[in-house]
């Protein structure tokens, strides 16, 4: 499921997170900061909530598993969020990290996520030049600053080393959708064809087998047991 990582406090990171369409009752929200001295959980709802990132493993372990499920973090900072990730990959949670490519801070959450993915944002409107045409629904998978030398660019490119893609200022986000399917229909073809190696394998075995106990001789020569393996 979806998860929003924000650096801004209770009230501002539920409005943003209401936006996006997310759930923000109660039981939604929980805050990574880490309180001098400890703080209680609070209550939010019929449920305790944990507060600081300290506190999510105890809670997981000792009350239940809802840090794993609520949709908002607030108070983050970069090494709170990147201890996040690896809570939920500890659990067993595969993490795709879609993150800001302009913004350092994210760094480190790219390299903790299983998958990252950095989006450069639209530049201010001081910032556009009137002679330079941006191609629409481009996805980058390299770095583009030989094409479009800029601090803005390099930046980003310095930022986004730990991800796998690069979404340009103007790719529509459906695009990510589009190549998730497309993994999965090359990984379903990837296991199919694995199955059909393993079970080609199996049978070859069987029959080596049978013709050795039934027929006292090998089936196949050593060059046709090469031959068969390769094809």
């Amino acid at each position: 499921h979806f998860m929003y990582f924000s650096s801004e406090d209770v009230k501002r990171s539920t409005f943003f997170a209401a936006k996006l369409g997310l759930e923000t009752d109660w039981n939604c929200v929980i805050s990574l900061k880490d309180a001098v001295p400890p703080q209680e959980p609070y209550m939010d709802g019929p449920a305790k909530l944990p507060r600081g990132i300290s506190r999510i493993r105890e809670h997981i372990r000792d009350v239940d598993t809802v840090p794993l499920r609520v949709p908002v973090f607030c108070d983050c900072t970069p090494e709170s969020s990147a201890e996040m990730i690896r809570i939920l990959q500890e659990n067993g949670d595969v993490v795709l990290c879609v993150g800001s490519a302009v913004e350092v801070r994210n760094t480190p959450a790219f390299a903790c996520a299983n998958i990252a993915m950095s989006m450069q944002p639209e530049p201010d409107h001081c910032m556009l030049e009137d002679h330079v045409s941006v191609p629409e629904n481009q996805l980058l998978s390299s770095c583009e600053f030989p094409d479009r030398p800029s601090t803005g660019n390099i930046s980003a490119d310095l930022t986004s080393l730990p991800c796998s893609f690069i979404m340009h200022q103007k790719t529509s986000f459906s695009t990510l959708s589009t190549l998730l399917c497309e993994g999965r229909h090359v990984l379903r073809n990837a296991t199919q064809a694995s199955l059909c190696l393993l079970c080609l394998v199996a049978a070859l075995h069987v029959s080596i087998f049978a013709g050795s106990v039934i027929f006292a001789l090998p089936l196949f020569s050593g060059y046709q047991l090469l031959w068969l393996s390769v094809l």
